[in-house]
Order: C-alpha cells, then structure tokens, then sequence
C-alpha cells in the first residue's frame, strides 16, 4: 500500500485529513502531516520529510500531497523526493478536499495511479455553478 504525507502550511494538513477521516469514518491509506510554520528551518523539515516517508513507506513509496505549487512545503517536496528516492515519491500539488478524500477510496492503486487519482479528483471536485435570478 501506497504512504501518503501531506506537507502544507501550518495546520491545512492536519485539519483537512482529519475531516477526510471523519467523512470516510476510517482513513483507508496509511497517512501523516507535515506542517509547515513560517519561522522552520528548511533543512530540518526535509529531515523530518525524509523520516515521515520512510515511517509510511511499505514498500510501495509514497504520495506527497502538498497545498500550494512553488510554496515552501513544495519545495521541500521536492528535496524530501530527492534525498529519499525519486523512483519511491510522487508529489502533487494542489491539494483540496476532493482530491484527498477521493484518494481514501482507493487503497490499492500503486504510486503513479494515486498521482493520476489525486490530480483527478482535484478537478472533478471543482463545479462553477451559475445561477439565473429572478427578479
């Protein structure tokens, strides 16, 4: 089974997998937070990445769910992929609840089909809705 780690700022993380945890009444993936506060110092959060993956890492790699594209959790992502292995992260950006809460519900894909499920989700799960007004 496939880890999952969010890296976002500050609480976005924790917060939004609890409530994917609660709307699915049990998380299905094995999955942790990394909160990113302004004042933390770079090198010690790719350490702390590093040592996260490697805690959810079953052999299948890990999917790094990170809330903004060239943001500071992004681009320790990125270091975090570097150091731990390339071929054993994906990151994607992005993250909203569709996409985390859709990702929940498929425990058995491997590391590039979650990748492709997260960026699914995350754009089915945005409706413009236009409304026509009476008056």
């Amino acid at each position: 089974m496939v880890g999952l780690l969010l890296l976002t700022h500050g609480k976005i993380g924790q917060v939004m997998l609890d409530e994917a945890s609660d709307l699915l009444s049990d998380g299905l993936l094995r999955a942790d937070v990394l909160g990113v506060e302004p004042d933390a110092d770079p090198d010690e959060l790719v350490r702390l990445g590093g040592k996260l993956c490697r805690q959810l890492d079953e052999g299948d790699g890990v999917l790094v769910l990170t809330d903004m594209y060239g943001a500071t959790p992004c681009n320790v992502a990125v270091r975090v992929g570097k150091s731990y292995g390339q071929e054993k992260v994906v990151i994607v950006s992005g993250l909203n609840m569709p996409m985390l809460v859709r990702l929940m519900n498929y425990p058995a894909l491997n590391l590039e089909q979650l990748a492709e499920k997260a960026k699914t989700g995350a754009c089915d799960g945005i409706v413009i809705y236009k409304q026509q007004l009476e008056v």
